[in-house]
């Protein structure tokens, strides 16, 4: 269990449009269930955007794994049977949320080679 928070990182509706939705370029975000992005997983049917900002709030609020590497802190939390991982980057203006994404869980699916491939807690791989 960790005991660090990071509620103080500034969660922008900017960077939930990134994660739920994506750019224009389809290798940056967008993890909405049904968008079918190359190589991305995507979060369960059922979460919605408020779901998907709430538990990027949790994750903030108290991450079960902190990863240092560098500039960049990588959280983790399992959060309705769903592994997402968060990443950080530590800037001038302070730290500030880079991606989000499904790792595994129920409902959780990665598109790959235009199939759509469950990724349960067997099979756990990074969704980015």
């Amino acid at each position: 269990m960790s005991f660090l928070t990071f509620s103080h990182v500034l969660v922008s509706d900017k960077f939930i449009e990134h994660v739920v939705h994506g750019e224009k370029s389809e290798m940056l975000g967008g993890h909405l269930s049904g968008l079918s992005r190359p190589g991305k997983t995507e979060f369960p049917p059922s979460w919605t955007r408020r779901h998907i900002r709430e538990a990027i709030n949790s994750i903030l609020e108290q991450p079960e794994v902190v990863t240092f590497s560098g500039k960049r802190i990588f959280l983790q939390k399992t959060i309705r049977g769903v592994q997402i991982e968060l990443k950080l980057v530590i800037t001038k203006k302070g730290v500030v949320p880079t991606s989000c994404f499904p790792v595994w869980g129920d409902g959780v699916i990665r598109n790959v080679g235009g199939q759509q491939v469950h990724i349960d807690g067997n099979n756990e791989k990074e969704g980015e």
